[in-house]
């Protein structure tokens, strides 16, 4: 699209160009990317929502909280992001999610922002699990703040889109809240994980979509998470897994993004089949993309870090919290009502 701005007095009309300077190729280098980086940052450990480990992993932890037993989930934003650090949730049937801890690395180094590998703040887990009699080997999985294989495809894309100017992205050190020079450590994460906790094998990381973590935290935490009528969720963020911004819908208990939001309306208006959440999207082209890479299906686990009663505005009954937590979990697949 090209707009002319208005002409007075016979000067010169300039145009204004309001879309990428090369879109085809920087969309064909995204989805190249994708495609290369996804099975070989798997063989690294880290595994999209939708892969076979992710879906193997989140039914383990369905069947182990059906038994009744207590589930922990370490929730890890590692190097090169902007306040690098990890979480620990503890899960139960009966009485849903709860926080144990959530260190940032700053707290501990000293440095704001830090984007430095969180070793202090996993030093601090090991130490609170072993004082509850527990070790890291009873941690049922690790998740990340961030879609990794799609963060890297954007930012392939991002680079070419205005080329030649924006070649020079991927060398600068810094940019808005990514450092790439510790970024560059994220691929090592696995294996440095291990050796940290001293377990045998590279730590298996479940990639979650950076914007899908920010609307389910606004949802679970605001006084619309109980409302009748469905919650528009903007997340307007610097920078994301495929964008910076992306809008969802909230009803029933589970935040989707707009996408197959508008897919459910169009093609079942009358409810029978809503389908799953979907990440934040580039654009329709990447929003079928996923939905074609993943089937439609997308096995997603409840976002335990994001529903803690303490995080919710607006006072309610111990009663009330459990109830609407099991409500989101039994959602998202982990529960069952």
């Amino acid at each position: 699209m090209t707009l002319y701005p208005f002409e007075a007095n016979g000067l010169d009309t300039q145009k204004l160009r309001i879309r990428p300077r090369h879109p085809r190729i920087a969309k064909l280098a995204h989805r190249v990317t994708r495609w290369l980086s996804e099975p070989l940052m798997a063989r690294r450990g880290f595994h999209r929502l939708g892969s076979e480990f992710a879906s193997r992993k989140i039914a383990s932890i369905r069947d182990r909280l059906q038994r009744g037993e207590s589930v922990y989930i370490a929730g890890l934003a590692g190097p090169g992001t902007h306040n690098s650090g990890i979480a620990l949730i503890e899960v139960t049937q009966n009485a849903g999610p709860r926080i144990i801890v959530n260190n940032e690395e700053e707290r501990f180094s000293g440095n704001k922002h830090e984007t430095e590998y969180p070793g202090l703040s996993i030093d601090a887990v090991v130490e609170t699990l072993r004082q509850m009699g527990r070790d890291v080997g009873e941690i049922a999985a690790f998740v990340t703040t961030w879609d990794y294989p799609a963060l890297l495809a954007t930012m392939v894309r991002t680079v070419i889109e205005e080329a030649p100017g924006s070649l020079k992205l991927a060398t600068m050190p810094i940019v808005p809240a990514i450092e790439l020079r510790r970024l560059d450590k994220v691929r090592r994460m696995p294996r440095t994980l291990a050796t940290q906790l001293g377990l045998p094998e590279h730590v298996p990381l479940i990639c979650m979509p950076h914007h899908d973590n920010h609307a389910w935290f606004s949802f679970a935490a605001s006084p619309f998470a109980d409302s009748d009528e469905p919650v528009a969720i903007a997340v307007i963020d610097g920078t994301g897994d495929q964008g910076s911004i992306a809008l969802y819908v909230a009803s029933d208990g589970a935040a989707r993004h707009r996408k197959a939001a508008l897919d459910r309306r169009r093609n079942d208006p009358d409810g029978a089949n809503w389908s799953p959440p979907l990440p934040q999207q580039f654009d329709d082209d990447a929003a079928a993309e996923y939905s074609g890479d993943h089937g439609g299906e997308i096995a997603k686990p409840c976002p335990v870090d994001q529903l803690s009663g303490r995080s919710r505005l607006g006072a309610d009954t111990d009663h009330q919290r459990k109830q609407r937590q099991r409500h989101h979990c039994a959602d998202q697949g982990l529960l069952e009502d």
